[in-house]
């Protein structure tokens, strides 16, 4: 049932209220936490009373992201998104809805729900069953699919330590230990590349990257880049560009890091890491660096560096981009699902 006009605004505070909730959990700020679950029950009951908005308008299409190619025990991001024709962007209108996932043919699903706020959600998920499959993602009557690839048995590249030469990774690459991007070399992640990192249970030593020259992730629609954890019960470190030449990261998923040390605000691990640094970020998903309970990782934190993020997702981390003295261009970023603040410490040029 679509939502009268009346009460849209009520519900627009109900998903802020949602979200604020995955932005300070219980355990860390109790007070909080308890203040908005007390508006979350006035929430519950407008939702029950009058319904929300679930249904596309008409005209509306799907948009289906996810990797082209996966690793049977390594979970896989999947982004949808219900585009307004209007505009050719997510119908933030859309206040709440829920994509259905399927496969063909049939795998077992960790979840088959992705729930969309302002018409984009996103979710990991873990195919059990192998081989290769189409998913499809199907909100109310509208439905799109992606043909998936089992990477199981391929060759995989290793890599760590610091690079010797201008270095280019295709195919399944596994760092072992953290890899170094040295001045005046450069990495080049070339499209539908599977990077998984060796992880830790604790600490904050996970291997990751350090990037002081270039790092091109070259990712397509189609064939993006995923950056991640080889064990689904750890995660990894950190991307870090330390004085570094200007960077690139295109339709690049990157998930399930924080295991580095914590820093600035909250404390936490930024799973970006600029220091003086250019990078941009053009259709990129930055998601899953934290638990329920917020820990351990935070989307980034950057230091006299310039970030541009066109397009991007940022969502399931402590926060947003923590930015000191640092240039902060973003445009169509979605901060919506858990309301990550972008929290800026000192002066920005």
């Amino acid at each position: 049932m679509l939502l009268d006009s009346r009460i849209k605004f009520p519900m627009k505070l109900c998903l802020d209220v949602r979200s604020s909730l995955e932005v300070y959990p219980t355990a860390v700020f109790p007070r909080i936490s308890g203040f908005f679950r007390w508006i979350s029950v006035f929430c519950l009951l407008g939702s029950l009373l009058y319904g929300e908005a679930a249904e596309p308008q008409p005209g509306s299409v799907i948009r289906l992201a996810v990797p082209a190619v996966y690793l049977p025990q390594v979970p896989v991001l999947v982004r949808v998104e219900v585009v307004d024709p209007s505009t050719g962007r997510p119908d933030r209108s859309l206040w709440e809805a829920e994509a259905v996932l399927s496969t063909t043919p049939s795998l077992t699903l960790s979840t088959n729900r992705v729930f969309l706020r302002n018409g984009l959600g996103s979710a990991l998920v873990t195919f059990s069953g192998g081989g290769d499959f189409t998913l499809t993602a199907t909100v109310g009557g509208l439905s799109t699919n992606r043909a998936v690839q089992s990477r199981a048995g391929a060759p995989v590249t290793t890599a760590g330590g610091s690079l010797a030469a201008n270095t280019t990774w295709t195919g399944v690459v596994q760092i072992t230990g953290t890899v170094t991007v040295p001045v005046s070399r450069t990495l080049t992640i070339e499209s539908n590349t599977l990077v998984i990192i060796n992880g830790v249970a604790s600490g904050t030593a996970g291997a990751g990257l350090i990037v002081n020259g270039t790092l091109n992730s070259l990712g397509t629609e189609l064939h993006p880049v995923t950056i991640t954890c080889a064990d689904a019960a750890l995660r990894w470190g950190q991307i870090r560009h330390d004085n570094a030449q200007p960077s690139l990261y295109r339709h690049t998923i990157i998930t399930r890091g924080g295991r580095a040390p914590g820093e600035g605000h909250t404390g936490q691990a930024p799973i970006l890491r600029p220091n003086n640094s250019v990078i941009t970020f053009e259709n990129c998903s930055i998601t899953d660096h934290a638990d329920a309970n917020g820990t351990p990782g935070k989307i980034g934190y950057g230091i006299n560096a310039d970030l541009t993020f066109r397009n991007c997702l940022l969502a399931r981390a402590r926060m947003g981009p923590e930015i000191q003295g640092t240039a902060l261009l973003a445009m169509l970023v979605a901060l919506l699902f858990t309301a990550y603040r972008v929290r800026r410490v000192g002066a920005a040029r």
